[in-house]
């Protein structure tokens, strides 16, 4: 009996040291929430940190599909319900007062030249592909959705480190 209540505290200081570890991840992770709901409204440094991706993925910033897969990058992530490609297209060409069809081929040559430029350089970290699988050109929607999610990823990251 006495060893009984040895191991009764022991037992106690292992949940208790249990439950206040979930409840720092779940206060962490409700703040890294809140850090990308807040980044997101700020339009300025989510652009900035969206067209800090877009470089770092290689597309060169002197083309007209650079600066609309930025918009459609933003759009993308302010959006509460994913919207369809083809609508975030006509959003960014209202903007920039085009054709949907012109933003949308801005953006696939982008990522074109992108892709003859660099093909496994940047590509690969990016997208998580062992360098010796053939690798195919992403699709405009693949392409968004993945650099909106290294921007999340950035944002989290920031998030994390300040609330650490």
């Amino acid at each position: 009996m006495n060893q009984e209540n040895n191991e009764d505290p022991k037992i106690e200081r292992l949940i208790l040291k249990h439950t206040l570890m979930q409840t720092l991840r779940k206060s962490e992770n409700e703040a890294i929430l809140s850090a990308i709901k807040r980044f997101v409204q700020d339009d300025i440094k989510l652009k900035e940190l969206v067209n800090k991706n877009i470089k770092n993925y290689g597309i060169p910033d002197h083309l007209k599909g650079y600066e609309y897969l930025s918009s459609a990058i933003v759009i993308y992530m302010q959006t509460q319900t994913h919207l369809h490609t083809k609508e975030i297209y006509k959003i960014v060409a209202k903007k920039y007062n085009v054709t949907y069809m012109k933003v949308e081929r801005a953006i696939r040559y982008a990522i074109e030249v992108k892709w003859k430029i660099r093909k496994e350089k940047v590509y690969s970290p990016y997208f998580g592909y062992i360098g010796t699988v053939e690798l195919r050109k992403p699709t405009n929607s693949e392409c968004i959705a993945m650099l909106a999610g290294r921007v999340k990823d950035d944002i989290a990251f920031r998030a994390k480190a300040k609330y650490l």
